[in-house]
């Protein structure tokens, strides 16, 4: 699942979520591969879909996020 960020008013930041629940990169276990392969097909089909070149792809440790469970930002200018 993917979401535009809406408290970031300049630039592009989609916002990526597992389609499972997963609290953090901490708690991940090898089951969890497809989720993380899929979380990342889909920041790579945002790339191509919107040309992006400039961009960066992350996630935030558990005192970092504002929201309890993992995501990946996929941000660009």
């Amino acid at each position: 699942m993917v979401i535009r960020n809406p408290f970031i008013h300049t630039g592009v930041d989609y916002v990526i979520f597992p389609k499972k629940d997963i609290k953090d990169i901490a708690q991940l276990t090898e089951k969890d591969a497809p989720y993380l392969v899929d979380a990342y097909l889909v920041a790579r089909h945002l790339i191509e879909e919107k040309k992006l070149t400039d961009y960066r792809f992350y996630t935030n440790g558990p005192e970092y996020q504002d929201v309890t469970y993992l995501h990946f930002h996929l941000m660009a200018i």
